[in-house]
C-alpha cells in the first residue's frame, strides 16, 4: 500500500526490479525506485504492514484469532467459541469464502458463514489459502 499523509495513493508491487504502481486511474511501471520517486516528487519510506487478522494461538495445527478458545469441537472440522457461555462458533484456520463479488479469505470466520456459503478450507497457513484463492479467481475469470 502506498500512502501519503495517511491517504491511499495506490498499491505498489515490485517484481524483478520493476516497480508497478496501481492507482485509481492508471497503472505505471518504473524500472528503478529513483524514477518512481521522481515521478511522485517525494521519497518513499518502506514500513512493515500490519496484518488485519493475525493468528494469536492454535488448536492443533489450526491458527485462531481469539485467546483462550472454549467449547472446542473437532468434527467435522475444528470450531470453538470465545467464551464458555457464547453461542457464536468460529471455524479455526484460514478459509476462502465465495461472495457475490468473488472470493475472499479470512481467519476464523463464523461457523454460520462457513455453513451457509461456498467455501474452501480450512488451511493452516495464509500462504496455502492464497494459492487456492488465486486458482479460484483465475478459474472465475476464464
Amino acid at each position: 500500500m502506498l500512502t501519503e499523509w495517511g491517504n491511499r495513493v495506490g498499491v505498489l508491487s515490485v517484481n524483478n526490479n520493476v516497480y508497478t504502481l496501481l492507482s485509481k486511474d492508471k497503472t505505471s511501471l518504473f524500472h528503478s525506485l529513483t524514477s518512481l520517486e521522481q515521478s511522485l516528487a517525494w521519497k518513499i519510506n518502506f514500513e512493515q504492514a500490519l496484518e488485519k487478522e493475525e493468528a494469536i494461538d492454535k488448536i492443533g495445527v489450526w491458527p485462531i484469532k481469539h485467546p483462550n478458545p472454549q467449547n472446542i469441537d473437532y468434527s467435522p472440522f475444528v470450531t470453538y467459541t470465545k467464551s464458555t457461555h457464547s453461542k457464536t462458533r468460529f471455524a479455526a484456520g484460514y478459509w476462502g469464502i465465495h461472495y457475490s463479488h468473488g472470493w475472499s479469505g479470512g481467519l476464523c470466520p463464523r461457523l454460520d458463514t462457513v455453513s451457509n456459503a461456498t467455501t474452501v478450507g480450512p488451511f493452516s497457513t495464509k500462504l496455502e489459502l492464497n494459492v487456492v484463492l488465486n486458482k479460484k479467481q483465475k478459474e472465475a475469470s476464464t
